[in-house]
């Protein structure tokens, strides 16, 4: 009954928020794979889990809200994007995360979208980059900094080589928008600095989509806020 509410307040926040798109299908299968991940984890000390690797592993929708975390605050007065997706190699389906936060940590917009179609890991990564950089192109808040664990993306946005791969459009998209907007620097980070990013990629990837500004899903909630008490020490 819980998780039940608490969906029905995300599809209340989507229709004032968001596009208000969200399916009930979406939702039914959100609840089911968050509810089995619930019950499933252990009472005490969760730590965040590692993005699921290229066989697939890891249950959609399964988030972990206790970090480990070294996420570190951008300088005072930018603002910083952290972005991840989850990739299914058997569905090929995806989910990208998006959360902007100021040099306090606090939550400037957070963003988990579904993507039915995506042929892989690689074009997940670089779509979730740039739902980063058109958010933080639309805040225009100047010096920004966007954070990817995924070095190869990293390396292909930031490059000066023609990119060749299947995904080599949304690859010149993102450099195009790097040519314009200079003051948004792209860098690799290490996963556990992208723990919130990843839980909302998990969502994504569950069916689920929505947006929030100034706040986060519950769980994804809990987790910054664990994460800004690390930050103050």
């Amino acid at each position: 009954m819980i998780f039940l509410l608490w969906r029905v307040w995300h599809h209340r926040n989507n229709v004032v928020y968001g596009d208000g798109k969200a399916s009930i299908v979406a939702s039914a299968r959100y609840i089911a794979n968050y509810y089995e991940s619930f019950i499933a984890a252990p009472p005490q000390n969760l730590t965040v889990h590692a993005k699921e690797n290229s066989q697939g592993r890891g249950s959609p929708g399964q988030a972990s809200l206790i970090p480990s975390s070294t996420w570190k605050a951008p300088p005072e007065g930018c603002l910083k994007a952290n972005v991840d997706a989850g990739w299914d190699p058997s569905s090929k389906r995806a989910g990208l995360g998006v959360a902007i936060r100021d040099w306090k940590g606090q939550v400037i917009l957070t963003e988990w979208k579904f993507v039915p179609i995506c042929t892989s890991a690689e074009e997940a990564e670089v779509l979730a980059c740039l739902e980063g950089l058109r958010h933080l192109i639309d805040l225009r808040q100047w010096p920004a900094r966007l954070e990817t664990d995924c070095l190869r993306v990293v390396q292909g946005i930031t490059g000066h080589d023609q990119n060749r791969s299947l995904s080599w459009t949304s690859y010149d998209e993102a450099c195009e928008l790097l040519k314009i907007y200079q003051d948004i620097n792209v860098v690799k980070v290490d996963r556990a600095s992208n723990a919130v990013a990843h839980g909302l990629a998990q969502l994504g990837k569950s069916g689920a989509s929505g947006m929030l500004r100034a706040s986060a899903p519950t769980g994804v909630l809990e987790l910054i806020r664990q994460e800004c008490e690390f930050l103050l020490g």
